[in-house]
């Protein structure tokens, strides 16, 4: 399906980075935003800089690098650019089920998005 306006963040399940913890990327998430919240709980940012970002990143790296192409200006992150600033993460136990992260914007926006595992 397509995407629309609503899609605003990516959900890791537990074990794709770290066991126990659920990752969220807020994509544009700055300061006046709030932090999202996993089934209610907060999230606690995190600024590791060994993540894969998104699958947008991936897929763009990815492009250029089997095409042996330059990326044109602006249209890439840097190496030295290695850090996810808008990444959140929160310890659970819960095992499978439908479990749903929610954020509000710097305009009062609120955003969600459910993940299954």
């Amino acid at each position: 399906g397509s995407l629309d306006d609503n899609y605003q963040m990516q959900i890791f399940a537990p074990g794709v980075y770290e066991n126990n913890y659920v990752y969220v990327n807020v994509f544009m998430w700055d300061e006046q935003w709030e932090n999202p919240k996993f089934d209610g709980a907060p999230m606690k940012r995190v600024t590791t800089k060994d993540f894969k970002y998104s699958y947008a990143e991936w897929t763009f790296t990815t492009y250029y690098y089997y095409s042996q192409k330059e990326p044109e200006k602006g249209y890439y992150s840097a190496p030295d650019k290695n850090n996810c600033f808008s990444m959140f993460r929160l310890f659970t136990d819960k095992s499978t089920g439908t479990h749903t992260v929610t954020v509000k914007d710097r305009f009062g926006n609120n955003y969600s998005s459910t993940i299954t595992w």
